[in-house]
Order: C-alpha cells, then structure tokens, then sequence
C-alpha cells in the first residue's frame, strides 16, 4: 500500500485486503438513539462515509448501513428532559428506546425524537447511509434464528464472556432481553426455553405468558451478542468503533470471537477512530451530562463543506476539537487554501501537498462548481452581518468583491452564518456597533478636519474600494497615520482601533459613516 495514498484511501485498500477483494461491501455504524446524538457521534457517521467513497471510486458496489439501536432499553433520564417532565420519563425506564414516550410531544417516541435530528443534520452534510430502525427487525422476527443459535451456544458465549470479567457470569444468565408484552418493560425472568423457538417467562408486573420467538418479537440480544450478530447477518465487512468498544476485553473484542465461534463468520475490519471536544470544554462530551455539541450547532457557523473539511483533513484515529471562537476565521482562511490548491490557484506549494489538499477538497465539497467561487473572508462576512441591514448584505459585498450569480448562494450562507458567529460566539474585538452619533471625544483640530473632509467625501462621491482606500490614506498621511485612524475608529466604533477602515465603510454604509465623520 503507498504510503503516498490519503488517508481515506488508504483505509479503502485496508477494507479490500482484509476482507478479499470482491465486487462489493457493506460497510456499517450504528448507535442507540438513547438521548442526544452530538458532533462525537457524527465522527463515525462521516469517517465511514469518506471509507464508501473511496471504494465506490475504486469500482466497488457499496452499502452504507446505519443501524439505529432502537430495541435498547432506556436506561436513564437524559440531562435534557423538561424538569416537569423527569417523573414521567423515570417510569419509562426500562421499556425500549422505540416505546418511550417524547417529553416534547413532537415525535412517536424518545428514539424517533433523536433518530430524525440527526437524520436531517447529517442529510446537510451530503451523508446518505441506508437507516436501519433495529426494532423493526427484531419485532418482525427477522432476527430469530440468530436468537435460537445464540440460546444454544450458551456455554460458548459464556466462556468467551467470562475470559474478560474479574467474576463469571452466573449459571441463570442469559444472551437475550425479553420485554414484558403487558406492561412492555424488561423486568421479566426466563422460566422454561425448549431448545428451539419456545420461550416461557414471568413478569415484575404480575404477567407471564410462554410465546414463539418466530412468532412475537419480544426478545433481543444483549449488546456484546447483538453486535457480532448483526455483523454475520448483514454480511459486514468494515465498521470503526469509539475508545469504549476498542479496547482489549471490550465489545469489540469479544465480538471477535462471537461472531467466529457462534455465527461461524468472519469479523469485519474496523479501528477505533478518536474523540471529539469542544475547544474550551471539559473532557468528553456527554448526552447524559448535557454537555454536548450537536451536528446542528456546528453547522449554524461552519458551512457544510467546512464542517467536512474539518474531519477529512484529521486522520480518524487523531483526537481534536470543534471551535467557535477566534479559530472559526482562520478554519475558514485554510478551507480557501484548500479550495484554491483544487482549483490550481495556490501558490508556493509542492506538488505532494498540492494533491494532498487536492484530495481533501475533492471529499469536502462534494458539489465543487466548474470554477473557484468567490472566497469572501469569514472576517469580511462578520463586519458586514453585524453592520448592515440583512437586506442589504449582499449589496454590501458587491461593492467589494465580483460576485457572480453562482457566487450568491455561498455567500448568502456565509453571511447567515458570520452573523451567527458574532451573535453568539465571537470574542469582544470583533463585536462592533456603529455610533449613532458622535461620542464627545478630544480630537486634534487638524486630525478632525480631516475626518470631516472624509465624511464630505463620502457624501458627495460614491468612491469604489480603491479610490476609498486612497482618499483615507491620502488624508491620514497629512495629519498622522496613527492619530487619524485612533480617531476615526473612536468616532465610529467608540474603539481606538478596529478593521481596515475603507471596506468597514463600505460594508457599514457610506452615508451612514460619512455622517457621522462631518459631525466631528
């Protein structure tokens, strides 16, 4: 395998190699839509994604399944719940994730609530696995013969259990859940299994009943035989995993020899892909804890290709961080590199880097237009958003960049997210509010006259950014670079300091500005 290779493709030729090289592969993720699903989770949606490109360019035919492991049981009380709502949800423990009512009412359940946010955010990413709703194969008895083998092999799945547990699991255990059909809880007891289909089991509740597993999808694998089922019976041949299912002793590792030994299959290939943190933040995001980043949030500032760009050039296995404060302008000044290496416009680059960039932008954007479009600076889009009337913004940036009509789209949603940015995330220096009138300040006599025969310039010519740019220079030169801006920022901005000052006009109004500066 070149070393030359990307990662992604490197990966694919992994995928190929290990599990021979054939016409196509089912590649998977999956999760339990137990509560929130946050910008960590997206991690495997999109580093599996990336894998089923590359082998779909390789000639492959590709399945992308997304399991949603929604016949889990609902375990807690997420930190998200309504306070008025805790109480109801606390009596639903112990029911399916897919039974569990919605605190908000919007959805049929507490799964579908999760399942369809995080459908929709990642649909905006370009992301299309085929979803797998698990309660729905459990509950057409899809899976029943796959339960009777596991109910017979036991002594196998016990052994294999137990290699990796301080204490064995005792003589009553069993590889399955069994919901109540009554009151539709797990707190039930396996009392009598015929070796074949034939379950008979008691409920907390008082019900007991004996059914056909073929028959009544009551009955689900328990987690560590769930997984190395499913991957046997979908015919799985690559799926990554976080640090908690990765490492020696855990799911992953007993999966391995489950799917061997009881489903006589081979495993697929995987890796454990890192952990994502919110720059700022405090150890590992948690539903449970509340502290989380969803796909959404980030997405509010960051455009789809972006965000993207954000995975694709960390290798899977790096940990990093999600930001949201001063770095979000930079991210977006190395997307453009980027983007302009794809398109052959960079400069001062090698040719490995130049591919490398190349390749990355190819998986970023995966709608690049013939030509470079327009790259309005995130900084530019920040000034304009919160100085101009949102009707008026685009206008705003035609007067400084050649924006054509398959330009606007970007730039619209640029601007969207820029204002979103300084609304709620931006440090202090890039806040700006322009004046309503002239602060009482102490200005040299000739360094106002000059701001006054800028605010005359302004009124009387509608300059382009050039002539504006020289007019302001020409004037500061006459009385003092330094006195000239420190004053027009503080008549403008009540700031001693503050962005280029000619596009600033522009994007926050000429007359506005130069009203203020003939006030002086």
């Amino acid at each position: 395998m070149s070393s030359e290779l990307f990662w992604a493709d490197q990966e694919a030729e992994r995928v190929i190699s290990k599990r021979d090289d054939k016409d196509s592969y089912v590649c998977a993720a999956g999760i339990t839509p137990s509560g929130p699903k946050h910008i960590g989770n997206f991690r495997e949606i999109i580093t599996v994604d990336l894998i089923v490109r590359a082998l779909k360019e390789k000639g492959k035919s590709v399945r992308f399944i997304y399991s949603w492991d929604s016949y889990d049981r609902f375990r807690k009380v997420p930190a998200e719940v309504p306070g008025n709502k805790r109480s109801l949800m606390k009596e639903e423990i112990g029911k399916p994730v897919c039974d569990v009512v919605d605190p908000w009412g919007c959805h049929e359940s507490w799964a579908e609530h999760w399942m369809t946010r995080l459908e929709q955010e990642v649909a905006q990413t370009g992301i299309k696995p085929e979803y797998m709703r698990q309660h729905e194969f459990y509950r057409d008895c899809v899976y029943a013969d796959a339960i009777k083998k596991a109910l017979n092999k036991i002594d196998e799945i016990k052994r294999v259990l137990n290699k990796y547990r301080s204490k064995p699991l005792s003589d009553k255990w069993q590889p399955i859940f069994l919901y109540c059909e009554k009151c539709l809880k797990d707190s039930t007891r396996i009392t009598g299994y015929d070796g074949d289909y034939g379950l008979a089991y008691e409920c907390d509740c008082g019900y007991s009943d004996a059914i056909d597993f073929r028959e009544k999808g009551l009955v689900k694998l328990k987690w560590r035989v769930d997984w190395p089922m499913r991957w046997a019976y979908h015919g799985v041949d690559f799926e990554p995993a976080g640090k908690e299912h990765m490492v020696e002793g855990s799911s992953r590792t007993t999966g391995v020899e489950i799917v061997k030994e009881v489903f006589g299959e081979q495993p697929p290939y995987g890796f454990m892909y890192g952990l994502i943190g919110r720059k700022g933040g405090a150890g590992k995001m948690s539903a449970s804890k509340g502290n989380v980043v969803f796909v959404s949030d980030a997405l509010e500032v960051y455009l789809p290709e972006v965000l993207r760009y954000l995975f694709v050039g960390n290798r899977p296995t790096a940990d990093f961080t999600i930001s949201f404060d001063e770095d979000v302008l930079k991210i977006y000044d190395d997307f453009y590199r980027c983007e302009a290496a794809y398109y052959d416009k960079a400069e001062g680059l090698s040719d490995k880097r130049a591919a490398n960039l190349k390749r990355i932008y190819e998986l970023s954007n995966l709608d690049p237009p013939g030509s470079m479009p327009l790259q309005l600076s995130f900084r530019t889009a920040a000034l304009i958003a919160q100085t101009a009337d949102k009707k008026k913004w685009v206008n705003r940036v035609k007067k400084l960049e050649k924006v054509s009509e398959g330009d606007e789209p970007r730039v619209k949603s640029l601007l969207e997210r820029a204002a979103k940015w300084v609304g709620d995330y931006a440090p202090e220096k890039y806040r700006l509010v322009v004046n309503e009138t002239v602060p009482s300040l102490k200005i040299d006599s000739k360094v106002k006259k000059a701001l006054r025969a800028l605010g005359d310039y302004l009124l009387k010519e509608k300059p382009s950014l050039d002539s504006l740019n020289k007019k302001v220079f020409e004037l500061a030169k006459s009385v003092g670079v330094k006195k000239f801006f420190k004053a027009a920022y503080q008549v403008i901005l009540s700031k001693s300091q503050g962005p280029k000052l000619a596009p600033f006009i522009i994007s926050a109004g000429r007359k506005r500005v130069g009203g203020l500066l003939k006030s002086v």
